[in-house]
């Protein structure tokens, strides 16, 4: 990988995975709510573990759809992402650096293996609309 500065200071691998996965997550880098202290997360060199703290009023899978973007950025650039409650009006999501292979705290599956694993998974436990009887009879 190339050298990248973010503000003429370094930049590691994961801390341009997650530029690239909050970019596409809010919709542009401008778009993401931080709070001033994380900030200064992308002015290092961390390997390892990239926490940011924003201000969200809700993470959700369809209508405002940033926690199906989160899901997809994770697939797409191999980062784990774990998001954690602050108090009622933050939260924090934390960027750990994966890769293709290895043990099951090293890998992060690419999103064509995600879908082709939901897919079995599916098909074995029969999720089809309508194949859950839910009135118990």
């Amino acid at each position: 990988m190339t050298q990248v500065t973010i503000n003429g200071k370094p930049c590691s691998e994961l801390g341009w995975k997650t530029v690239k996965a909050l970019d596409m997550i809010f919709g542009g880098m401008h778009n993401v709510p931080f709070s001033v202290k994380s900030r200064k997360a992308f002015d290092q060199t961390l390997e390892r573990l990239i926490e940011c703290v924003v201000c969200v009023p809700s993470f959700a899978s369809y209508d405002f759809d940033l926690l199906t973007r989160a899901t997809i950025a994770a697939h797409l650039f191999q980062v784990r992402i774990e998001i954690s409650g602050v108090n009622q009006n933050y939260i924090s999501i934390e960027f750990y650096n994966r890769k293709n292979g290895g043990t099951m705290f090293e890998r992060h599956p690419n999103i064509e293996s995600l879908i082709e694993r939901l897919k079995t998974e599916s098909a074995k436990h029969n999720y089809a609309p309508g194949a859950i009887d839910y009135t118990g009879e």
